[in-house]
């Protein structure tokens, strides 16, 4: 067995844990981008799980759900490796945008990206070729932004032996809710999976602006999730926690506001989960200067349930409301 590990120019000693950086770009300020990328090496081998987090600048809590995770994990009690960047767009998190700002551009639809490209898609490249290319499974930790809370797992419809380990990594991870996405052209999920056959899953888990119980709250169940998936691959010994209930589903709803306005819910993080009857209202829009009903949103199928809430606050059009799954397609898998 190798007594180091070595991944995008780090070299770990196995039963160690160590802080290395992917450099990006010189910016316009003279000051240098980098990633800052945590390497646990285990005592034993094994394979390599990949831990990425803030993709999406206005999407935080995974940094929490890493940080645990880098200070829970001892590497004498882990066979193989795990690899985390809890920021991997830092352009996006500083203007706590979805977006790159410089550009303009989604990263996660970019994979494998291009160096003779834009900064993200430069960035994505070096991504690719240096992580992405190098490990053997990956949980791309996501979140509601910063008016919405979400609590579901995505499993990219994939074919083949990946879309079988897909599936089963998600239920592993343990959410209750799993919806069954569409493919997304340019996900580091997808990238992964067609040319390496890699499985992966994208973790939905919370929002960015919480208060501390909650917080807690949401992060217990993305390490639990973590610590699942490391179980499940043999990297580390006990028990998987799941939930007494899972389901699968395959239909839902997207609600984006139609009209800009002051946002009223009916419905917050504490009803996640839960599922409703067709034409209940789920909250309106009001004009915030005449008070006047520019919206009202309220469920479609005959038995929804919500797994994306948005809070109170104004909105512009186009912004995330609600997810609402059609539990008429549900599958129940525990």
């Amino acid at each position: 067995m190798a007594q180091e590990y070595r991944i995008a120019g780090i070299t770990v000693t196995r039963g160690e844990k160590k802080l290395g950086y992917l450099d990006i770009a010189k910016m316009a300020s003279g000051f240098d981008l980098r990633i800052a990328v945590h390497v646990i090496a285990g005592a034993k081998s094994g394979p390599t799980l990949c831990l990425l987090g803030t993709m999406h600048g206005d999407e935080t809590l995974a940094m929490d759900i890493i940080q645990e995770i880098l200070d829970k994990i001892k590497p004498k009690d882990l066979s193989g490796q795990i690899v985390a960047l809890p920021i991997v767009n830092p352009l996006s998190f500083e203007a706590q945008t979805y977006l790159t700002p410089q550009d303009m551009k989604n990263i996660d639809r970019l994979f494998p990206g291009n160096m003779e490209d834009s900064l993200t898609e430069k960035m994505t490249s070096i991504l690719t070729k240096e992580i992405i290319n190098n490990v053997d499974c990956i949980l791309n930790l996501h979140g509601g932004g910063t008016h919405t809370v979400n609590e579901f797992t995505s499993v990219h419809k994939l074919t083949g032996k990946v879309g079988k380990e897909v599936i089963e990594l998600a239920k592993v991870f343990g959410q209750k809710i799993l919806y069954l996405a569409p493919p997304y052209a340019g996900s580091c999920i997808d990238y992964a999976a067609e040319t390496r056959g890699v499985p992966g899953i994208t973790p939905e888990i919370g929002t960015d602006l919480m208060w501390a119980p909650h917080v807690a709250k949401f992060v217990e169940i993305g390490v639990r999730g973590v610590k699942n998936v490391l179980k499940h691959l043999d990297m580390l010994q006990g028990k998987i926690e799941r939930p007494e209930k899972q389901i699968l589903l395959k239909h839902r709803k997207t609600f984006k506001a139609r009209h800009g306005g002051m946002f009223y819910p009916e419905f917050g993080l504490e009803d996640l989960g839960k599922v409703l009857p067709k034409g209940t209202m789920l909250g309106r829009t009001l004009n915030p200067q005449t008070f006047e009903e520019v919206e009202r949103i309220t469920t479609p199928y005959e038995k929804g349930i919500l797994f994306l809430v948005r809070g109170r606050g104004r909105v512009h059009p186009g912004d995330y409301m609600f997810h609402v799954g059609d539990m008429k397609t549900a599958e129940r898998i525990t």
